[in-house]
């Protein structure tokens, strides 16, 4: 799982450099980025998906008024929605 909030490019140049047929990337866009920039940049990877706050039900990751935690009740849930993403591409089911 991958978190960004800037610099569409560098991110598309990292999914390129770490491809491979065994990797599935979700990735998660700060939802005060524009999302089209990276959509754009990132459109030609079919082993990739977007996960949004709608999908976890949470709040955006950094408007957290704490550090970031990975043990917080809605960083598990969006590694939770990482793992089925990812379950989904390979065509099994994480429970």
């Amino acid at each position: 799982m991958i978190l960004a909030h800037h610099e569409p490019a560098m991110l598309a140049r990292l999914v390129d450099r770490l491809q491979h047929p065994d990797v599935f990337f979700v990735v998660h866009i700060d939802a005060r980025s524009n999302q089209r920039p990276f959509r754009t940049a990132l459109s030609r990877h079919a082993n990739l998906r977007f996960i949004s706050d709608a999908d976890t039900g949470c709040g955006s990751i950094t408007s957290a008024s704490r550090p970031f935690a990975p043990s917080s009740p809605c960083c598990i849930k969006h590694m939770r929605v990482a793992l089925i993403a990812s379950s989904t591409f390979q065509g099994r089911i994480i429970r």
